[in-house]
């Protein structure tokens, strides 16, 4: 029987979709902030200790800071349908229904059950001791549905590296590992790389005007309420609003 291969047109076509909607919903994300939307979420005694010292450094490093993990949490998503695509094309699978499972696939007679995630840092300790309890949940479900099956959980990551392990609940794969896992080529994770960027020039010039604009208007609204009458940045007020109730 002849291995099923990726249709790398079909691959590049999806890419350029989930960058479409990437792109639409950062440009939304922007249209939407305001300055108390980010001030809120951010550390003024950071700042503070990076010395910024006017409104114009508090606006754009505040939007920066903001954009920047924004920016990681969509891209994600962006990695996930690329994932998601490959074993629907490869092994009719799926987006898994089991709770903190993002896919499904079965192949050589084996069921694996995914956990995507976006780079090797990606949570904490408490994080971690989840994705464990979602991978036995979701095997436990499966077996006593199929109890003949082998179920094996794996913790996929899109980028990085990390050594490839057998850990006693599941299997990490990471990178180019990762890849190749999902779809048998070691050369997919450089594939990628080329539709990524078909389209970012044009994305990036609308993303960059009304980055623009919102740092202005961030400037004035921080002058007009966290600066003092010698336009200086008023440290105790920003803190004031920091820890307010909302």
């Amino acid at each position: 029987m002849t291995a099923p291969t990726l249709n790398k047109q079909a691959l590049s076509a999806l890419i350029e979709r989930a960058l479409q909607d990437f792109h639409n919903k950062c440009l939304d994300r922007l249209r939407s902030l305001t300055v108390e939307d980010v001030l809120k979420r951010k550390n003024p005694y950071l700042f503070r200790a990076k010395g910024v010292q006017s409104a114009a450094e508090m606006a754009r490093a505040i939007l920066d800071a903001f954009l920047a993990s924004s920016e990681e949490e969509l891209f994600g998503e962006v990695l996930e349908r690329i994932a998601t695509f490959v074993v629907e094309q490869l092994y009719d699978g799926r987006r898994s229904e089991h709770e903190g499972i993002d896919l499904e696939f079965e192949r050589e007679g084996v069921l694996y059950l995914v956990q995507v995630k976006s780079g090797v840092h990606w949570g904490n300790s408490a994080q971690r001791k989840r994705l464990k309890q979602d991978f036995e949940a979701a095997r436990a479900k499966c077996l006593s549905q199929r109890p003949e099956l082998r179920v094996v959980c794996v913790e996929g990551i899109c980028y990085g590296r990390r050594a490839a392990r057998n850990d006693s609940s599941h299997l990490v794969r990471a990178g180019q590992a990762f890849w190749e896992f999902l779809s048998g080529d070691p050369d997919l994770y450089l594939d990628l790389i080329e539709p990524l960027g078909k389209t970012a020039q044009a994305h990036s010039a609308n993303f960059e005007r009304r980055r623009a604009q919102v740092i202005l208007q961030f400037e004035k609204d921080i002058a007009e309420n966290f600066c003092d009458a010698c336009s200086s940045l008023d440290w105790h007020a920003l803190l004031k609003f920091s820890r307010a109730e909302r």
